[in-house]
């Protein structure tokens, strides 16, 4: 349970409740007494369990923090509402591909990022609905280059579109971000300075009509001075964004806009 500064104030003076912070939870916890305390949940092995998933939640919402960081703001403004809580838990399911107990297990992007695949950042507005295209891409001679191909198409057939939009854009975005393991007391990334980077492709601005779009290949790449280590996960984001043309602007509308991970090397 969650509540705002005021809310805690208030529920916290009420008998029978208490108000305390674990380790790994970003969010104020509001109980009724009588169940276990923090410390008891800290040290009990009866809270072993809990503790290690506590762990394994707090990796995942650390990553999930870092994509959703990493979107340049156009694309960060497509998210729904409760995109972390969903990114989090699917991150979480990488975990449970490694063996061991909870709190144990490493978060590897680099070999199970693939289950990331596929996860919509506005279930309203599903990537592969909106934009009925195929994208492909595959990792470049070394890691941290990305080759992006679209095959052309007919925005009016292909594209699910508002209807008062005129004209649309699409995005890709490469992130990097380290795999997680665990050392002894919690899960952290191996390669922290790895975290976030970013490379950007943009299409211009294209009308919505019976004009063919033709076929785009480009490479995103994020430049560094060493080479990649193998334990960073590359992630790709794409995205389509619409916009209504008023007089010579171009206005982006409120809703419509959707995102998707479409590929994790």
């Amino acid at each position: 349970m969650s509540l705002s500064s005021q809310q805690v104030n208030v529920e916290s003076n009420k008998p029978g409740w208490r108000v305390y912070k674990l380790k790994g939870v970003d969010k104020t916890i509001i109980a009724r007494k009588g169940g276990p305390t923090a410390e008891q949940i800290k040290n009990s092995p009866n809270y072993k369990q809990l503790r290690g998933n506590q762990l394994e939640f707090g990796a995942a919402s650390a990553l999930a923090k870092s994509i959703r960081m990493a979107l340049i703001p156009p694309l960060s403004d497509v998210c729904e509402a409760y995109v972390s809580a969903k990114l989090t838990a699917r991150l979480r399911n990488l975990a449970k591909s490694e063996k061991g107990e909870a709190g144990t297990r490493s978060i590897l992007l680099s070999q199970h990022g693939h289950l990331l695949e596929g996860f919509d950042f506005n279930v309203d507005y599903p990537f592969e609905a909106i934009f009925r295209n195929k994208i492909h891409a595959m990792q470049s001679s070394q890691k941290g280059k990305l080759i992006v191909h679209v095959p052309g198409y007919t925005p009016v057939d292909n594209l699910e579109f508002p209807e008062n939009a005129t004209h649309f854009k699409v995005y890709h975005q490469l992130c990097t971000l380290s795999d997680y393991v665990f050392n002894e007391e919690n899960i952290i990334p191996i390669h922290p300075d790895f975290e976030g980077k970013i490379a950007v492709v943009e299409s211009r601005l294209q009308p919505i009509g019976k004009m063919p779009i033709e076929p785009m290949t480009t490479q995103l790449s994020i430049e560094v001075e060493e080479l990649y280590p193998q334990e960073v996960g590359c992630v790709l984001v794409s995205a389509i964004r619409f916009f209504k043309q008023v007089s010579n602007e171009f206005q982006p509308l409120k809703e419509g806009h959707s995102m998707q991970i479409t590929k994790v090397l």
